[in-house]
């Protein structure tokens, strides 16, 4: 009879360890599905479907809206594209415009993968087309940023004294289904000059994403117009929610209405 009780006191205790293992599993689902839908930037989660990212970077020669070229104007992008897969650890192909600009003027497939397009148009022509594909409300005009739907334009402006300095930038935010295959997904970070876009890749931070995340609650298309002041000290971008200037979202991929998020953070 002891014996009896042994047994079955062992096998509720088995049960029981089985049930609480499968709730905990549960539990770890829900809570990444959870993430998934709240967090802005998730390719993680993309590619544990088995989706690899495509991450295509700047030139190494840039050229300036002025016509003048630099071959210091990726560094900025490079530190990007190391800040996004650093703080989030997903595996990605990664290429800078140079290495397939071919393809994308041949029209390949590529263009139709999840993709994050790093760093303004000067340097990085596939920002342009994806801005053009997404009918972005910002768009690139020189040294400036332009808001389509109000008129306004947003200006860098550049140390007086230091050559190469921006004292402050601007940059976007650009997430989307891609238009050419809704089951991926478009990334858009983008500064007027490398400075911005480093800002723009630090709010992939746990420590800032947080920011993205209470503004956009979740939607899956979506433009957000940042300012970037550089702490050339601490060689780090400065960002908070006051760094955030005007917002969109839309419902529609194709030919979408873009409404204004209220900014209150």
């Amino acid at each position: 009879m002891i014996n009896v009780n042994v047994s079955i006191e062992l096998a509720i205790t088995i049960v029981g360890g089985l049930i609480l293992t499968l709730l905990v599993g549960l539990c770890a689902k829900v809570l990444n599905h959870f993430r998934q839908k709240q967090n802005w930037f998730t390719p993680e989660f993309d590619v544990a479907k088995g989706k690899f990212f495509y991450i295509v970077t700047s030139s190494i020669e840039v050229k300036r809206p002025d016509g003048s070229t630099s071959k210091k104007g990726e560094i900025g992008d490079s530190r990007a594209l190391i800040e996004l897969v650093s703080n989030h650890h997903f595996p990605c192909h990664s290429y800078t415009i140079d290495s397939i600009e071919q393809r994308l003027k041949d029209n390949d497939n590529v263009t139709h993968e999840n993709i994050i397009s790093i760093g303004g148009e000067s340097g990085n022509p596939l920002t342009r087309m994806l801005l053009d594909r997404c009918e972005c409300p910002f768009r690139f005009q020189g040294y400036s940023l332009a808001d389509t739907l109000t008129g306004e334009k947003y200006f860098a402006v550049l140390d007086a004294e230091q050559e190469n300095r921006v004292n402050k930038d601007y940059a976007i935010i650009v997430k989307s289904p891609n238009p050419k295959n809704e089951e991926n997904k478009i990334y858009i970070i983008a500064g007027i000059h490398s400075d911005g876009t480093f800002g723009a890749a630090r709010c992939s931070h746990k420590d800032y994403e947080k920011i993205i995340n209470k503004l956009t609650k979740g939607k899956s298309i979506f433009a957000i117009l940042i300012e970037v002041k550089f702490d050339y000290l601490k060689d780090e971008p400065e960002f908070d929610p006051q760094s955030i200037v005007r917002a969109y979202y839309s419902k529609r991929i194709a030919h979408p209405s873009w409404q204004e998020i209220k900014v209150h953070l």
